[in-house]
């Protein structure tokens, strides 16, 4: 099976022990916020001077309980009285101080919510034995006039549930009987006694009774012969399943102490304790399902939990002492039952254990064979009065009372689907000075429609006073464990350094140094380090609340030889208490005996072995000389001087300290700050200060660059964020041109830096970094780049000029080759596009025109330069006469050269007509 987490948290102390050892294993916890809980030692519902007993309570619905008891006063009345109060979410009382008296003359009084934020209570007359009934609003008024109501006369009240309308089903005397009343406080017909639950049936256990849909209830009982008997009844008190009870069951063993829960669905989960007889040695935990229209659901005879021929134990136990289970029913009918039984018992009878099952709608077990254990004493310890109630989903909280000490407390345990994950929950155990008060029958409902968080509220019968009153306490729905620290806090030696066989003290304080409570008993252990040997004193600390502390002292009077001892105290050696951290339970300090020292550590005055040096902007370490004395301990004091420059945060070392080394933090960022240091011997005796030593703090490291202004020869460069302390002494910024090893000096201003001098269309690479006041350097920032500017290209020249063609040219003015240019032919509106070199070649164009062109460039990163005016190139006249093959305007010899090569008809005609010829 898995291994349980067994955990407590006190509402006071905590818990199970070992007798034979006084060794209490504790296991802490609480809820997930601690002040969800109300008052640390609970709550007291009513205080007054008279014996209060029988309490009851019910839900308010919106986080709080109604709660009710008789009352015995002794001084006035000498009579039994029934009292109520409400408790809101908080644990405050609403109604009148000491409780809202309900009968003057009333006993053993039940409890039904009315789901209105009021209550229906029914008891029994304390000198007629009458069974009465009253309702009391939300503010805490009676209803149902000054007496109540009259339900029947004789026997005892036993049962009651509401009926879902703001009334109640009450079950009384030994018959048994049952009466309906209405929200009115009108007892439905036949009216006063009711009706019989079933002809000839007799109630030897207390009847239980749960709702089974509006207006409907369902009763289960132990009958003459000893078996379990249900019946079904309406708010008109009629009898669906007939006059004849269900029977659940008829085993020849003694059937009793039955529980009852709604399914769900209209029918019941029972159940119930099979306890031995004579010739039946075995007993069982038994449940049963009984649907809405009374027919058993599950194995005939009922579901079996626990086997006590399986499980062991002492039989006479299980036969003479109470077996009482209880249930609290899921949401698809399935349940939990819990029960108290005597396997860990080997005769005396005074070792009953709780143990707890969950069924399924099916009655099919879901966890480990005849339950797992809900609390884990070592020590021969009673755990019973089990109460039970659902969280409102498959979980539940159990509710019962432990002997510790011989008297009684209250615990709980919160119970997942899966009865793996739980924890126990302490209420209150007792005075610790007086651990004979008991603290008993607990009962518990569950607050599942109340504001967050939502949870359990519990009251019980407490001795703490001069008389036994009613105290309360409402715990969470949680599963987040939360653990104590408990620390030896301090050793404390007086004096400091006695002299040889001097008397001194030893004081040890142990500390809780968590929000939750620890105890019952936790072992302690002091080592006083004797020579030649040693030895552990151990003993034990009764508990240790919330933040408290226990010291413990040592006396000494004979003192001791000269000598360095180790003197070292312990909390929890044995590892037995679950804390949140383990490994700060042990303290140990050295108590020196030696002959009388007057003179300080060397070196005097002190040096340092590392000075003052920043190890960030904001902090600064330093490391004095380790210092030699005869009196060890050496400690060293660490005092901040000034901060010349006006930094904040400059702070002495936290008292003398064992370490040579000390960081300043919390310091303005590149501000000096001056510090000195002395050391001092166990005997006080100490040094001079050393020199003061100053240091500045680091400045912030550029982040990165950002730049101004570009040209074709310069580019502004400035680091992008702002520096502090820039003016102070060596403090700067300091930006490199890395691609031209150019660089702008230490500079401590907020201008930017002109890097002249630059070729036109290249790319550049900057990095910056920044000293603090003692020159010290950050390391270069991410570098970054940019471009030149490309330099406006000059007019130049045009060449191979044609009547259809011209070559237009410029001057690179500086700019690389790959820089690129884009010409212009402004009339004929065509253009180079993008290229690289200084001439393009236009064609296309129309003889004897004039063009007017322009050029402009572009850098690397696709700045464009301003555009150069290239002027204006007209093409060659068109041809003057038609045989003027070579285009020099006239027709001569050298045109006839080339008609030598050209017969064709158009060249002759041509050449021909310019001489006036056709022919």
């Amino acid at each position: 099976m898995n291994k349980i987490k067994k955990n407590l948290v006190a509402s006071k102390i905590i818990y199970g022990f070992v007798t034979a050892a006084f060794l209490i294993l504790p296991f802490l916890c609480m809820a997930a916020e601690g002040n969800n809980l109300w008052n640390y030692d609970s709550v007291q519902v009513a205080a007054t001077y008279d014996d209060q007993k029988k309490v009851t309570l019910a839900s308010d619905g919106i986080g709080g309980a109604i709660i009710v008891w008789h009352e015995y006063e002794y001084f006035f009345d000498d009579n039994w009285k029934v009292k109520v109060q409400r408790l809101d979410e908080d644990g405050n009382p609403l109604w009148t101080a000491g409780g809202v008296e309900i009968s003057s003359s009333g006993a053993y009084p039940i409890i039904a919510a009315d789901d209105v934020g009021g209550a229906v209570i029914a008891w029994q007359d304390s000198s007629s034995d009458d069974i009465y009934a009253q309702r009391i609003n939300a503010s805490g008024t009676p209803l149902w006039g000054v007496d109540g109501v009259l339900i029947g006369t004789g026997g005892y009240v036993s049962a009651i549930v509401g009926d879902g309308s703001g009334g109640a089903f009450i079950v009384f005397s030994l018959s048994p009987k049952i009466a309906h009343i209405n929200s009115s406080g009108v007892p439905t017909s036949p009216g006063f006694d009711g009706i019989s639950l079933g002809g000839g049936v007799l109630a030897l256990g207390d009847p239980v009774i749960t709702q089974a849909g509006s207006n409907e209830a369902i009763v289960a009982w132990t009958n003459g012969v000893k078996n379990i008997l249900a019946q079904k009844v309406t708010s008109s008190l009629t009898l669906p399943w007939g006059a004849t009870p269900v029977l659940i069951s008829d085993n020849a063993r003694k059937e009793i102490r039955s529980e009852i829960a709604a399914d769900g669905s209209g029918g019941a989960i029972i159940t119930w304790a099979r306890q031995p007889e004579v010739t039946q040695s075995t007993a069982y935990v038994v449940a049963q399902r009984i649907s809405h229209d009374g027919i058993c659901l599950w194995t005939p005879g009922g579901v079996i939990l626990v086997d006590s021929s399986i499980v062991g134990g002492s039989d006479s136990a299980w036969r003479t002492y109470e077996v009482a289970p209880v249930v609290a029913a899921g949401p698809i009918g399935g349940a939990i039952i819990a029960w108290n039984d005597w396997r860990d018992e080997s005769a005396t009878g005074g070792n009953d254990d709780l143990y707890a099952q969950r069924l399924d709608e099916l009655g099919v077990p879901q966890w480990a064979a005849n339950g797992i254990k809900l609390h884990t004493d070592s020590g021969n310890t009673s755990q019973r009065r089990p109460r039970i109630a659902s969280d409102g989903g498959y979980g539940a909280i159990v509710t019962f009372q432990d002997m510790i000490f011989y008297a009684y407390s209250i615990y709980a345990v919160i119970l997942d689907a899966d009865g793996i994950e739980w924890r126990n929950y302490v209420y209150y155990d007792g005075d610790l000075d007086d651990p004979g008060n008991n603290q008993t029958d607990p009962v518990i409902t569950f607050d599942g429609t109340g504001p967050d968080p939502t949870g359990a509220i519990i009251a019980w019968i407490d001795e703490r006073g001069s008389s036994d009153n009613i105290y309360a306490q409402k715990i969470e729905k949680e599963h987040i464990t939360l653990f104590p620290d408990l620390i030896v806090e301090s050793i404390v030696i007086n004096p400091p350094l006695p002299d040889p066989y001097e008397a001194f003290t030893v004081d040890i304080t142990f500390r809780n140094q968590s929000a939750i409570n620890a105890g019952v008993i936790i072992k302690c252990g002091f080592n006083p380090g004797y020579k030649p040997f040693s030895f552990w004193d151990y003993w034990y600390l009764l508990g240790l609340e919330a933040g408290g502390t226990s010291t413990r002292r040592f006396d000494y009077p004979d003192g001791r030889a000269a000598d360095t001892y180790t003197l070292s105290a312990t909390i929890d050696p044995d590892n037995s208490l679950t804390e949140s951290d383990e490994t700060n339970n042990y303290l140990s300090v050295p108590l020196i005996i030696i002959p009388s020292d007057t003179d300080p550590p060397t070196p005097s005055p002190m040096t340092w072995e590392l000075e003052p040096y920043q190890t960030s902007t904001s902090s600064i370490f330093m490391e004095a000389t380790t210092a030699n004395d005869p009196s060890p301990p050496i400690r060293y004091f660490y005092n901040f001087t000034t901060s010349p420059t006006g930094g904040s945060g400059g702070s002495d070392s936290p008292g003398w300290s064992l370490s040579t080394g000390f960081v300043n933090g919390g310091l303005s960022t590149n501000h000096q700050y001056g510090y000195q240091v002395k050391a001092r011997d166990a005997l006080v005796n100490e040094t001079a200060y050393s020199a003061i030593s100053y240091e500045y703090t680091n400045i912030e490291t550029p982040t990165g660059i950002r730049f101004g202004e570009i040209t074709p020869q310069s580019i502004q460069a400035m680091i992008l964020n702002k520096l502090s302390g820039l003016t102070l002494s060596n403090s700067g910024w300091y930006i490199q041109n890395s691609t031209a090893r150019t660089d702008s000096g230490w500079k401590q201003d907020s201008d930017y830096w002109l890097n002249k001098g630059l070729s036109p269309n290249t790319r550049y690479d900057f990095m910056a970094k920044a000293r603090n006041g003692d020159g010290q350097e950050t390391s270069w920032c991410t570098s970054a780049n940019t471009c030149t500017l490309a330099a406006v290209p000059r007019a130049d020249s045009f060449y191979d000029v044609s009547r259809t063609g011209i070559t237009a040219n410029w001057n690179l003015n500086g700019n690389p080759k790959t820089t690129a240019f884009y010409c212009e032919n402004m009339t004929a509106g065509t253009n180079s596009g993008w290229i690289m070199g200084s001439s393009w070649v236009c064609k296309g164009l129309s003889c004897n025109i004039a063009y007017t062109f322009r050029v402009k460039a572009k850098n690397l990163d696709g700045v464009e330069t301003e555009w150069c005016k290239l002027g204006s190139q007209s093409t060659l006249p068109c041809p003057g006469y038609y045989g003027d093959f070579d285009e020099d305007g006239d027709v001569d010899g050298s045109d006839l050269k080339r008609l030598a090569n050209d017969t064709s008809l158009l060249a002759l005609s041509s050449f021909a007509a310019n001489f006036g010829r056709s022919d």
